[in-house]
């Protein structure tokens, strides 16, 4: 891909970085594209996603939209955090409708507040946690049992956890 069709970053470790300064490399340096095609699009609904800083689309009759840039949570995440959401984010739209991508970006959001370590075991104590959680919206608990889920095996997959 040309440098036009791809948008990279470069970050710096922090001390109190959540992130391994390994992590803060793979981030860095990954290439998030600029425009996603859509499965399962049809001819009413958007057949790709321009990702700049507010993604919008129509789908199945209605406005999928995530406030990247307009939204108090993901201004509270920091750029770095909101990266790596957004490439979970890609990797769900490559095997996915976007139906679900809104909820699932936010799920991560309000996790990766939280989270002050990323490794597989956090995700995964995380996990069990939702998984015994009693006091919530069922519904609730287990979309964001599944969302998180889903960002531990993409970002499995693509060697996050590699260095931790």
């Amino acid at each position: 891909m040309s440098s036009n069709n791809v948008t990279s970053l470069n970050f710096r470790a922090a001390d109190d970085s959540p992130f391994s300064s390994e992590q803060l490399t793979w981030i860095s340096e990954i290439e998030l594209p600029k425009l996603v095609f859509l499965k399962g699009a049809d001819r009413t609904d958007d057949n790709t996603l321009t990702l700049d800083e507010n993604w919008r689309c129509y789908f199945s009759g209605g406005e999928r939209y995530i406030g990247f840039e307009g939204s108090p949570i993901f201004s509270e995440l920091g750029s770095i955090k909101v990266r790596l959401i957004k490439f979970v984010a890609i990797s769900y739209l490559r095997e996915h409708s976007p139906t679900n991508l809104p909820t699932m970006c936010y799920s991560l959001a309000h996790y990766f507040r939280g989270c002050e370590d990323f490794t597989k075991a956090t995700f995964l104590a995380h996990l069990e946690h939702l998984a015994t959680r009693i006091n919530e919206s069922k519904n609730k608990t287990n979309k964001d049992f599944y969302h998180i889920l889903y960002a531990l095996r993409a970002l499995d997959r693509a060697g996050f956890f590699k260095s931790t």
